[in-house]
């Protein structure tokens, strides 16, 4: 496989969901289908933001910075009898003009151009951004924080193992061929997560209530990732049936 990124990821908020698996078909293109744990979908907002990124081939002096948004749902898939788990991304924001330029071109996928307000102090982590048609506001902090025991998952460490090896993210094709999605694998040296109190978390996805009615899509846990050394490789395309 091709590396084609590297850097650091500075912050990473993962928001998770567990949602109703007909809700989620319902957005999924095929060939995937919801990956069920414990009964539920999943799915929620990753927050990213990454220091010194570049091509795997540049060095660190070359690096950018910038913050980053998904929509994203865990998924299984079968290519020739065999099945997959991994991420699927609906949605990608970003604050960098430059890596909106890239999506598609250096990195697989598009990147839409977005708008972020941070607001971080030693313990706390708010997190918004707004497009013309998409927004998130995530408040989450670090004071207590205790992985809650109505989780799908019976440990933090169970959730950490699961989210650790769903590494492979797909998304639809920026080359506009319809049915076709581009994947990428997120390589980790150092992964390591701790749990997060969710003060309040809204996006324009799992709180719209016509994909999701009321009681269908609800925030299970929240995970803290920091100073994590990485590489992404380009993988194989899946194609519908």
């Amino acid at each position: 496989m091709l590396k084609i990124m590297k850097g650091v990821i500075d912050r990473r908020v993962l928001v998770i969901y567990r949602l109703d698996p007909e809700c989620v078909s319902k957005i999924l293109p095929p060939p995937f289908l919801p990956r069920l744990f414990g009964g539920h979908a999943l799915g929620g907002i990753c927050l990213i933001r990454f220091t010194d990124m570049r091509p795997a081939w540049l060095p660190r002096l070359f690096g950018t910075s910038s913050e980053n948004g998904t929509h994203r749902f865990c998924v299984e898939w079968t290519v020739d009898g065999t099945r997959h788990t991994g991420i699927y991304v609906k949605q990608r924001f970003t604050n960098s003009k430059l890596h909106a330029f890239g999506g598609g071109k250096v990195f697989p996928g598009n990147l839409t151009f977005s708008k972020f307000t941070v607001d971080e102090t030693e313990n706390s982590y708010h997190v918004s951004f707004t497009t013309n048609d998409d927004s998130v506001d995530v408040l989450v902090d670090e004071v207590n924080a205790k992985f809650p025991a109505d989780s799908v998952f019976s440990t933090i460490e169970e959730a950490s193992d699961f989210f650790e090896k769903d590494n492979v993210g797909y998304s639809p094709s920026s080359d506009g061929k319809k049915g076709t999605h581009q994947g990428v694998k997120l390589n980790t040296t150092n992964w390591k997560v701790s749990p997060l109190n969710v003060i309040k978390a809204s996006s324009s996805l799992f709180s719209n209530d016509s994909i999701f009615p009321i009681g269908s899509a609800q925030i299970d846990h929240s995970l803290l990732m920091k100073n994590i050394n990485h590489d992404w490789e380009v993988v194989d395309k899946v194609c519908c049936p």
